[in-house]
């Protein structure tokens, strides 16, 4: 299974993402079924990987997040443009200046007043 994902990440590594570009092959299915036997192998950074080349960034940071990686979903949180998500996981991950600014970064403006109170900053 592991060998099968592999194989499967490199086919798709050596392909276009989006499909039919130059009547290509797609990569994008090969990433998913890499991710998937990534994950059945509990290889979580490598699916997580495959699912954001696959451009499942959502899927990428429930992963990490389901496997308490809170700092790195919210990367993937950010990509996806989902900021309340990625502030909540750098909050999670006590990267308090990159949750402050993805607050920011998403105009989320009352949940970064209740962060800085609970971190009992005077706002």
């Amino acid at each position: 299974m592991l060998a099968t994902a592999y194989l499967k990440y490199e086919e798709a590594s050596e392909l276009d993402v989006e499909e039919g570009s130059e009547g290509g092959k797609s990569a994008t299915p090969l990433y998913k079924q890499a991710a998937q036997y990534f994950e059945r192998a509990g290889f979580i950074q490598k699916a997580a990987e495959s699912w954001g080349s696959a451009g499942e960034y959502i899927k990428a940071a429930r992963l990490l997040q389901n496997h308490g990686e809170y700092g790195k979903a919210a990367t993937w949180y950010e990509k996806a443009g989902e900021l309340l998500d990625a502030a909540s996981s750098y909050q999670q991950a006590a990267m308090y200046d990159d949750a402050v600014r993805a607050y920011r970064k998403g105009e989320h403006f009352a949940e970064l007043v209740m962060f800085m109170k609970t971190l009992g900053i005077p706002t």
